[in-house]
């Protein structure tokens, strides 16, 4: 299920909205809106090898084979894209960040992941904000990526590290309350 909650702050009349996907073992916040209206951003990360780092086209030809509903920009380049990327997610146009560079940048912040990640050299980390159809165009990416390359999958905020197959069959949960 898919709980969402708004609340109404008496004193500065400002909507506060929290999302949460539900895994089979924890909830993740997926965004809040904060008094300020700034976004607090969600990040996952996918560890892979170098040499498996696919072209745009492979990539987006797992996420079709996977049944998404994501589209990749024509134009990402994924060894070199850094930064926000265009999505079409269920029809409709989203973004989300992307950036792929050494584990060891995001390994040196969470240690206990490094046994898993074992000799995957590189990480891809998406993040996005409240919205939810970004939410499902990052974690349809990501989990595709993971299936593609052989990827573990990250979410830290909840330290949850799922394998290939664990990322698409949480994603495909995840994508039904969406």
């Amino acid at each position: 299920m898919f709980p969402i909650a708004l609340f109404m702050d008496a004193e500065t009349n400002v909507k506060d909205t929290f999302v949460a996907l539900l895994y089979p073992t924890t909830q993740i916040i997926v965004g809040r809106h904060y008094a300020d209206h700034k976004f607090m951003a969600v990040e996952l990360h996918v560890f892979i090898q170098n040499s498996r780092v696919p072209s745009r086209e492979l990539w987006q030809q797992a996420i079709e084979q996977l049944g998404f509903p994501t589209v990749l920009d024509a134009s990402l380049d994924v060894r070199n894209g850094a930064g926000s990327s265009r999505t079409i997610f269920r029809g409709q146009s989203k973004s989300f960040e992307f950036y792929l560079e050494p584990t060891s940048d995001i390994v040196s912040t969470y240690p206990h992941v490094a046994v898993r990640v074992g000799g995957r050299d590189m990480c891809a980390t998406f993040r996005w904000g409240a919205d939810l159809m970004e939410c499902g165009a990052a974690l349809s990416a990501a989990a595709a990526l993971a299936y593609i390359a052989d990827g573990v999958y990250f979410y830290p905020d909840d330290d949850i590290v799922y394998d290939a197959a664990e990322a698409v069959t949480a994603t495909e949960g995840d994508l039904k309350q969406i």
